[in-house]
């Protein structure tokens, strides 16, 4: 018995080591746990009011930029997001923004001009850009593989120092699957995008659940693996569930709950872009001052 032992140790010792950076990437995975109101049965990420909505869509949208509000002014202004170059022209009526090539989408395929035109085209339709007269594209070569990102012109009626903020509004969404759902784009799972999250499971009126992309992941950068929406009849039930360490932050609350909140030397009470929230002081929501996922963090 003795002399077979040693080849079985051996085997179990390769077998462990070659699962270990499955092990470790486990060790590793967060997932942070958000309260809201309880989440409507007809729920579309898009359009939807709902702070759920609000929260799910800085995970899952991405655009060419992104608003940033300047803490000592308080203006809106952007910084680019999907887009790693821009020039505006001395009229201020041409913007060329340059996509990133190496950007996916969170199904794993690169952004097409099909996506582009398609989001662009939405974005229009619905208002979300105004004053554009018309929309350029142009694919842009790499000297590596030869397939570079896209310049995207932006021809303006008039001089617009508030567009590269408003574009922050105009989502890049797959085209394919845009198109295969129509009006109910954006509910369930079946939104594709180019954030840094993917919806991975829908419980109508009581749960989100977001992980980071493939993508995202192989790239690195803040925000927990996973994020998980949880919706609460009442925001007692939602206060308690705070309290006990189940959830790390509760949007949508009362009053009451706010001042018994004030009593808990375990929480805190926060503003994000107009909204009040309540969280655990061991737990950073990521708001200075616009709600950024990849700031969320606990202390531990």
């Amino acid at each position: 018995m003795g002399e077979n032992c040693f080849p079985r140790v051996l085997v179990i010792g390769l077998v462990f080591l070659s699962a270990w950076p499955i092990l470790a990437s486990w060790g590793e995975a967060q997932s942070l746990v958000i309260g809201v109101s309880r989440i409507p049965e007809d729920f579309n990420v898009l359009d939807s009011e709902h702070e759920a909505g609000w929260l799910a869509r800085r995970a899952l949208l991405a655009g060419l930029t992104r608003v940033h509000r300047e803490p000592l002014q308080g203006n809106l202004s952007y910084r680019l997001a999907m887009a790693d170059g821009l020039r505006i022209d001395k009229s201020r009526l041409h913007w060329v923004f340059r996509t990133r090539s190496d950007v996916m989408l969170s199904n794993g395929d690169k952004i097409g001009e099909d996506d582009l035109r398609f989001s662009m085209e939405r974005c229009l339709q619905k208002r979300m850009l105004v004053g554009v007269e018309a929309v350029k594209y142009q694919r842009l070569r790499s000297e590596f593989d030869g397939a570079g990102g896209w310049e995207i012109e932006f021809i303006l009626a008039a001089p617009d120092a508030g567009f590269g903020a408003a574009l922050a509004a105009c989502p890049i969404v797959h085209q394919r699957s845009a198109k295969l759902f129509g009006n109910d784009l954006g509910r369930g799972t079946n939104l594709v995008a180019a954030g840094r999250y993917e919806i991975v499971d829908f419980y109508p009126g009581r749960q989100i659940v977001l992980r980071l992309t493939r993508y995202a992941r192989s790239v690195g950068g803040g925000g927990p693996e996973e994020l998980v929406i949880r919706g609460f009849d009442d925001d007692q039930a939602g206060l308690t569930a705070l309290r006990v360490g189940t959830i790390s932050a509760l949007l949508w609350v009362s009053d009451t709950v706010f001042s018994k909140a004030e009593r808990d030397e375990t929480l805190m009470i926060e503003e994000c872009e107009g909204r009040r929230l309540v969280r655990r002081k061991s737990f950073n929501f990521g708001c200075k001052p616009d709600l950024d996922i990849a700031d969320f963090k606990t202390e531990n």
